[in-house]
């Protein structure tokens, strides 16, 4: 199981499990996301992460704690149940995987959260070879 993560106060979290998403995929409060990283320590074999810096314009806007905290709680996870965890940065997600394209290959979620999630995620299954890049083509 591959799982992506949107870390935040409110958390996109799309789980790869056989060929598709799993219906843990969704939006997970603070508490949620403790719960499913207990619940499924054991199943996960790697979690791409949104990467999270604090910058001159995340200072300016506010600063999400929570972002901090969950990536935190993520790490010792992976450390504890024996899965990688890997970082990608936001934007360049966003850019190769737009909204069109995830509605396209059937990924389109509701939760802006967990569309980010998704899009975390297809860095992993791309590179494994687990999905056909060719689905997102618009």
């Amino acid at each position: 199981m591959l799982v992506g993560i949107d870390p935040g106060k409110a958390t996109g979290i799309a789980v790869w499990f056989g060929e598709a998403l799993h219906p843990w995929t969704g939006e997970y409060d603070e508490d949620g996301v403790y719960r499913f990283l207990d619940a499924t320590c054991g199943l996960i074999e790697s979690a791409q992460v949104e990467f999270f810096t604090i910058s001159q314009r995340t200072v300016k806007t506010a600063v999400d704690y929570h972002a901090l905290h969950l990536i935190g709680s993520i790490k010792y996870a992976a450390h504890r149940c024996g899965y990688s965890v890997s970082f990608t940065n936001p934007a360049d997600v966003k850019g190769k995987f737009p909204d069109a394209a995830l509605r396209k290959a059937g990924l389109w979620h509701k939760s802006d959260h967990v569309r980010d999630a998704t899009r975390h995620l297809l860095v992993p299954l791309i590179a494994q070879g687990l999905f056909d890049p060719k689905r997102l083509l618009l």
